[in-house]
C-alpha cells in the first residue's frame, strides 16, 4: 500500500489502513538467538521448537498470529499453523482482521452454500475494495472451507471507525465502552505505550492533535475484535491480524482476558530478522513484567522500499 499525505477527511481510512499502526513494533527478545526459523518463548527466554509451540497452541483457546501484512513468509506460517491446529476436527474458527464485522451475515450466507469458494467469501467480505492483498489470505480461507471451519469477521468497519473519529468511543453505542471493557482496561501507561507504537508505525510523523484519534480508533478495533471472538468463536479460533493488534499489553489479548479471565490466549508475533545478526527486525527492548507477546517466531527479512520516504500526515481539522 502506498503512503501519501493523509488529510483529516481521510483520518478513519488512515487508522484502518493495512499497514497503519501495524508496521513497526518493538519486540523484547531475551532468547540467545534471533535467526530465521527460531522461536523464542518470551516468558522463559528459551528457544523452543516448532513442535513444542504447536503442542502448546493446540491446548490454547485463542491463538493470535501477528503478521506483517506484506510478508509471504508470515502468511505461509499462518497457513501451516492453522492446518496443524485443525487436523482431526475440533470447533476452532478462523478469525480475520481483514473481514469487517458488518459483513458477517453475508459471509455466513456464502458459507452455507454447497458451491462455496474462497473467491465467493472474498467478494462477500469486500476484500477486493479494501487494499488487502487477497492472494496472501486465500490459502487460509481455502483451509477453512476444506475443514468446514467457521469464519469470523473480526474488524471494526471503516464506517464505524469514522464515527469513533468524529464522536469518540460513545459513537459505538451508549453502553458499548463498558461492554467491550474499553474503560476498565485502560490507564496512562497503556495510553503511552500505544501512542508510541502507533507513532513509530506512522514514521514518527503523526501530528500531536491527530495521534489521540488514531489511538482511540485502534482501541476500538482491538476491543471489537475481542468481542467478535468471544461471541462468534466460543470454542476457540486462530486469529489472523497485525502484530500491534496481537500485543498482550495494549491489543486484543488485553480485552479477551479482561472479559473472560478463564480464556487461554497465546500471542505469536511473526518478526523479520537478518540472518545471523541476532537482532529482531524492529529493534529490541528489555523484557517488561508481562512480555508484549508470548512467542516470537523469527522469519527472513523482506526487502521492501522505505515506507517512510515521502510520508507525511496533515493535522486534524
Amino acid at each position: 500500500m502506498s503512503r501519501s499525505v493523509i488529510t483529516a477527511a481521510a483520518l478513519a481510512a488512515a487508522a484502518l489502513a493495512p499497514l497503519s499502526g501495524c508496521q513497526a513494533v518493538r519486540e523484547s527478545a531475551p532468547c540467545a538467538g534471533a535467526s530465521p526459523g527460531e522461536i523464542c518463548e518470551l516468558g522463559s527466554g528459551r528457544t523452543i521448537t516448532r513442535e513444542e509451540l504447536l503442542a502448546r497452541l493446540r491446548a490454547t483457546r485463542f491463538v493470535l498470529l501477528g503478521e506483517s501484512h506484506d510478508d509471504a513468509h508470515h502468511h505461509r506460517i499462518q497457513a501451516e499453523v492453522l492446518q496443524a491446529l485443525v487436523v482431526g476436527g475440533g470447533q476452532r474458527a478462523l478469525a480475520m482482521e481483514q473481514f469487517d464485522t458488518e459483513d458477517q451475515a453475508t459471509i455466513d450466507r456464502v458459507l452455507a452454500r454447497p458451491d462455496r469458494t474462497a473467491a465467493a467469501v472474498a467478494e462477500a467480505a469486500r476484500m477486493y475494495h479494501k487494499g488487502w492483498d487477497w492472494h496472501y489470505y486465500e490459502p487460509l480461507v481455502d483451509i477453512a472451507l476444506r475443514e468446514d471451519l467457521p469464519i469470523v469477521a473480526a474488524n471494526l468497519s471503516r464506517a464505524a471507525a469514522r464515527r469513533v473519529v468524529a464522536g469518540g468511543l460513545q459513537a459505538l453505542g451508549a453502553a458499548a465502552a463498558a461492554r467491550l471493557a474499553l474503560d476498565s482496561t485502560w490507564n496512562a501507561q497503556r495510553e503511552a505505550t500505544l501512542r508510541a507504537a502507533i507513532l513509530e508505525g506512522h514514521c514518527g510523523r503523526a501530528p500531536d492533535d491527530l495521534l489521540p484519534k488514531l489511538v482511540l480508533t485502534q482501541r476500538a478495533r482491538d476491543a471489537t475484535m475481542a468481542d467478535a471472538l468471544l461471541r462468534r468463536a466460543p470454542s476457540g479460533a486462530v486469529v489472523i491480524l497485525g502484530r500491534l493488534h496481537a500485543r498482550n499489553d495494549v491489543g486484543v489479548p488485553l480485552y479477551l482476558r479482561r472479559r473472560d479471565p478463564e480464556a487461554t490466549v497465546a500471542s505469536v508475533a511473526l518478526v523479520e530478522v537478518d540472518a545471523g545478526d541476532g537482532r529482531t527486525g524492529d529493534g529490541a527492548t528489555s523484557a517488561p513484567s508481562r512480555p508484549p507477546f508470548d512467542y516470537l517466531w523469527f522469519t527472513p527479512r523482506v526487502e521492501r522500499d522505505d515506507p517512510c520516504k515521502g510520508f507525511s500526515m496533515s493535522p486534524a481539522r
